[in-house]
């Protein structure tokens, strides 16, 4: 079974952190990392024009409602009920770039962790070699959530979409 403490093992000559991982697992990390990749990459081939239109039509469905709330029809029950759809519909688009956002930052801080890991030079060469090919792979697949590539799905997404909707009026 493999230690769980995070000092190092009970070698003295050992200096790197116990819960080191084997070959085989970062090899099976790697796999994993390339398949997640290959997913991403497929939800954004086959649900990228959707999302597009979907959010087009939160923003043109914000601002319309927003217009016509302020400018046509006052505050009554109806304008009201339109008001919290256009917000419910804000906060379907905060959560789905949330989650696009906290995806991408997982995958930054397990390369992160990665480059932690080759500063310890007592790890077996086999384990080294292991971490220099996840780290030069992650490099070429990069995982983004993105709208048919012209623009990222993060939190900073977001915070532009709504500035947008809060600037017009």
């Amino acid at each position: 079974p493999r230690q769980t403490s995070s000092t190092t093992d009970s070698n003295p000559m050992c200096s790197y952190p116990c819960e080191y991982l084997t070959v085989q697992e970062i090899h099976s990390i790697r796999l994993v990392s390339r398949k997640l990749y290959s997913v991403s990459q497929l939800l954004m081939a086959c649900y990228g024009l959707p999302l597009l239109f979907g959010i087009l039509w939160i923003l043109m469905e914000s601002f319309t409602v927003l217009y016509f709330t302020i400018y046509f029809s006052g505050i009554d029950q109806l304008s009201i009920l339109y008001v919290f759809g256009s917000l419910y519909h804000l906060l379907f688009l905060f959560l789905l770039t949330s989650v696009c956002h906290a995806t991408v930052d997982a995958s930054k801080d397990c390369m992160v962790h990665v480059q932690t890991l080759l500063l310890y030079s007592e790890l077996p060469n086999e384990v080294l070699e292991q971490l220099r090919e996840m780290s030069l792979h992650s490099g070429w697949f990069r995982i983004e959530f993105s709208v048919c590539g012209w623009f990222s799905i993060n939190l900073p997404f977001f915070c532009s979409v709504v500035g947008v909707i809060v600037t017009y009026f």
